[in-house]
């Protein structure tokens, strides 16, 4: 070898090995830290929540659930609290003290390493609970791609015993037929009727669930909802809404008590529209309104 030639530098096989090992870990560590676009599905009791939305001040389903993934490691500290960083995105809001079954919430989440539904609901409360996630493409949204929502409202039999809810003088007689009038008392000290009147008398047959749901067809198809909601203008294009399906159950028992299933079907709802949807069939199955009411609620 000329005295011109470069040295040639010895290198330890185990430098070699050394630098391919780092540089695999740190591959790996790349690959763990990417963000993959989900659709994640959770279910959760909604008593105690201010609705599932995150807002300023009110206690959320969307702020326990973030902080659970969060401490799961699928949304790294630098885009926790900005829900715009991770694409987040919900297929339906829920009212304050609303439940859900279904929910679905697509976002980009860290999903390596293995596990990580179960990290999250260790950091969930009992009542929230995440099911699993199904990987999507990066223009899925959850909201924008949901093309109907299914909501139901599970009311006592006795919510349509005419008879529950009334002032003591407006009461019928707890032995008298339910759908007929009261008698004028003969004797102004017979002492009135129980606070609460037995349901003895008054039975959610076929014919009264025929007759709810009728009532409940009313809402089927395109309906302007305006009085439905809160500060919308009859005017406004938005107050239109689609409803599939609204259709009641027969009667079930829970714990000796007897329910009827209130089940709604619709592309899409408004602000306290359902529960304002079901008081409004409250009130003409219980003759406080005609059943004439809806062509007034949504012209």
């Amino acid at each position: 070898m000329s005295e011109d030639a470069p040295a040639v530098k010895k290198i330890k096989i185990e430098d070699v090995v050394g630098a391919r090992t780092a540089s695999a870990n740190e591959n790996t560590v790349g690959n763990m830290a990417k963000k993959r676009k989900v659709a994640l599905y959770l279910a959760y009791l909604g008593v105690g929540y201010q609705g599932m939305q995150r807002n300023p001040g009110a206690k959320s389903i969307e702020d326990e659930l973030e902080k659970a993934i969060c401490a799961a490691g699928g949304i790294s500290e630098s885009n926790a609290g900005d829900f715009s960083k991770v694409s987040w995105a919900r297929a339906a809001r829920t009212d304050k003290g609303v439940s859900a079954v279904g929910q679905v919430v697509s976002f980009k989440m860290i999903v390596e390493p293995p596990g990580i539904i179960d990290r999250i609901n260790e950091n969930l409360p009992e009542t929230i609970r995440v099911f699993g996630y199904t990987r999507v493409t990066n223009g899925f949204h959850s909201k924008n791609h949901c093309d109907r929502r299914r909501y139901e409202y599970v009311l006592p039999v006795k919510a349509f015993d005419k008879r529950w809810g009334l002032p003591r003088e407006d009461r019928l007689d707890v032995n008298a037929d339910p759908n007929a009038n009261a008698p004028e008392p003969a004797d102004s000290r017979v002492p009135p009727p129980p606070t609460q009147p037995s349901d003895t008398c008054f039975e959610f047959d076929e014919s009264v669930r025929q007759r709810l749901n009728r009532v409940l067809s009313h809402y089927v198809g395109t309906r302007n909802f305006h009085n439905f909601t809160v500060r919308v203008s009859p005017t406004d294009e938005s107050a239109k809404r689609y409803i599939l399906s609204f259709e009641a159950s027969a009667p079930f028992e829970v714990m000796g008590e007897k329910f009827v299933s209130l089940v709604v079907l619709g592309q899409s709802f408004m602000l306290h529209q359902i529960r304002k949807m079901v008081g409004m069939a409250l009130a003409v199955m219980r003759d406080v309104a005609p059943e004439t009411v809806y062509e007034d609620a949504f012209s």
